[in-house]
């Protein structure tokens, strides 16, 4: 009769420890699907940060190109009026030379 009690009691004991196995693997089994569904929104989270950023470095090299383009617009400007200028110093003084003709013709 007593190892019957035993028996019966092992039982339990195994039965209470089967239990706790059980509702550890249930907790982990969610755990689980609450990691996956973190995993998911990061990794959408990242998949929008890198086409953001795909798209800010896109718009930056086109200003870039942008700038690039003024900038030889600038250039060719720049050249220009060094040009006008160089031009309206030489008329000044073919000016002044034909003035001065023209008085000593006049004298």
């Amino acid at each position: 009769d007593k190892a019957r009690i035993t028996a019966e009691k092992q039982h339990q004991a195994a039965r209470s420890k089967l239990d706790e196995v059980e509702k550890a693997r249930t907790k982990a089994k969610k755990d689980h699907k609450a990691d996956q569904s973190k995993l998911t929104v990061m990794e959408k989270a990242k998949a929008q940060a890198e086409e953001y950023l795909d798209k800010v470095s896109k718009a930056r090299q086109k200003q870039n190109e942008q700038l690039s383009t003024l900038q030889k617009e600038k250039d060719k400007v720049s050249k220009s009026l060094a040009d006008m200028q160089r031009n309206n110093t030489e008329l000044a003084k073919k000016t002044q030379e034909l003035k001065k003709k023209a008085q000593t013709l006049g004298d």
